[in-house]
């Protein structure tokens, strides 16, 4: 059995080998008639907003946004999943939104909206503003810088991740299949047991980052 994290609900994950550095910027002409290469923010992004906080952006060449955050600065820790998209406007400016849930559900920040705004360096560095506003009408602000993780550079397909998964703490009702046509089955154990059906889609062959679509029932 191999070990899988997935983000669920339309979710974008990562494999976990390395490789080499890809571009795909596109060359755009300037006002000059010169070529200005448009930078991709595509890449799986490492960042620290503040002590006991960690965050990862995984963002895919299409624009396609998942967050995942932590914050262990109270007990238990908080932990933060959202989605959205982002752009790149010539040649370097990043803008997007997401929206976010955190658990525990009770504190007043759970639910929040997002913005982000900043520059990139493809596959080296991200530094943006996010300002976010919570169900209770909260506004934060704060300035991230994030590195690129280069894991984002293998190839994709749905022969490599195809197999048996489960989690280790808790391996015989927490299962997962996909088969080599990228159709998902399994259980999930999360207080209520449920049957989990969906299907793996390769976003961009280049890049080791996966779109997961899953239903659960019989919960």
């Amino acid at each position: 059995m191999r070990l899988v994290s997935i983000l669920i609900c339309g979710a974008l994950v990562a494999g976990c080998s390395g490789g080499g550095n890809k571009s795909s910027g596109a060359a755009n002409p300037s006002g000059s008639g010169s070529q200005v290469a448009t930078q991709s923010a595509g890449g799986i992004w490492r960042g620290f907003p503040a002590a006991n906080e960690n965050l990862s952006l995984y963002i895919a060449e299409t624009g396609e946004l998942i967050v995942q955050g932590s914050s262990f600065a109270t007990t238990p820790p908080v932990l933060t999943f959202g989605t959205g998209a982002l752009i790149v406007n010539n040649p370097n400016d990043v803008a997007g939104t997401y929206r976010s849930r955190s658990l525990p559900p009770t504190i007043p920040s759970a639910g929040q909206t997002c913005e982000i705004d900043g520059t990139v360096t493809e596959r080296s560095l991200l530094e943006v503003t996010i300002r976010c506003t919570d169900t209770a009408g909260n506004m934060t602000e704060r300035n991230v810088t994030l590195l690129y993780d280069p894991a984002y550079d293998t190839d994709s397909s749905l022969a490599e991740i195809a197999g048996n998964y489960t989690v280790p703490f808790r391996p015989l009702t927490n299962i997962l299949n996909i088969n080599a046509s990228g159709v998902v089955f399994g259980m999930l154990d999360n207080g209520p047991n449920c049957t989990v059906n969906g299907q793996v889609q390769i976003i961009d062959a280049r890049f080791n980052l996966y779109r997961f679509e899953l239903q659960l029932s019989l919960c």
